[in-house]
């Protein structure tokens, strides 16, 4: 996990060069793609704010990421945190709602990411393999149904595809602690990842380990009075503890 900085954000650098080439597509005369056009663009904008950022900060392509210090690891995570309101003052398409929303959560890992290595050190980074693989997962549903209904998002999520394929591709040393090297004494549970749900959840363990969970994960932080269930579980599903 070491390399998933520079491949992160060598990654971005060419999806944000790629879709500048789908600028232009007749996106508001394409059957089923109304609002496409201006989506794209601010995702564009967005997207180059960000690179500019790290640019700035000396996060760059090439890098090695044990190189990072604590200050750069912490940049990183402040930048992913603007980069994700960027992306949530973006109103998108209702037909991309539900891939919008991986994006926005991916820039949640990020920032998460981000802080633990800052705290602990780069190998922190290997409690967020499951989180990773599963944002790329929701992310290929979401965009498989985008499609369907616009075609022109395709060359727009083909140019993103390589972002997610980096993050998934990213190597999980075995000591990442999955179930068949976990030590003797821990128990582990088993639940279906990232089912979203506003109501009220009934968890079976007290304090909750995984399950259905509210849209909105906890900041990760200390806090002086109980928080709700249903945020806290959204946040250990991006690696919090």
């Amino acid at each position: 996990m070491t390399r998933l900085g520079f491949n992160l954000i060598s990654a971005l650098f060419l999806a944000i060069a790629g879709m500048a080439l789908t600028q232009g597509a007749t996106a508001q005369n394409a059957q089923g793609c109304e609002g496409f056009s201006e989506y794209q663009d601010a995702m564009i904008e967005v997207g180059t704010e960000y690179l500019a950022a790290l640019d700035d900060d000396g996060i760059l392509p090439g890098r090695d990421p044990l190189t990072y210090s604590s200050a750069d690891w912490e940049s990183l995570a402040e930048n992913a945190v603007s980069w994700q309101e960027s992306m949530k003052s973006i109103e998108p398409p209702v037909w991309a709602d539900d891939w919008h929303q991986t994006q926005v959560e991916r820039a949640g890992l990020l920032e998460q990411l981000g802080i633990a290595a800052g705290e602990s050190g780069a190998m922190a980074s290997l409690t967020f393999g499951d989180s990773i693989d599963a944002n790329v997962a929701a992310a290929g549903v979401a965009a498989e149904s985008a499609i369907q209904q616009c075609t022109l998002f395709l060359p727009f999520e083909v140019e993103w595809e390589s972002l997610d394929a980096e993050i998934g591709g990213a190597p999980v040393p075995a000591s990442s602690g999955r179930e068949s090297d976990v030590m003797d004494g821990v128990t582990t549970y088993d639940y279906v990842c990232c089912e979203h749900s506003t109501e009220t959840v009934a968890y079976t363990e007290s304090p909750p380990v995984g399950g259905v969970h509210d849209p909105v994960w906890q900041t990760c932080g200390f806090y002086d009075a109980p928080v709700r269930s249903e945020n806290v579980v959204h946040s250990l599903e991006h690696g919090a503890v």
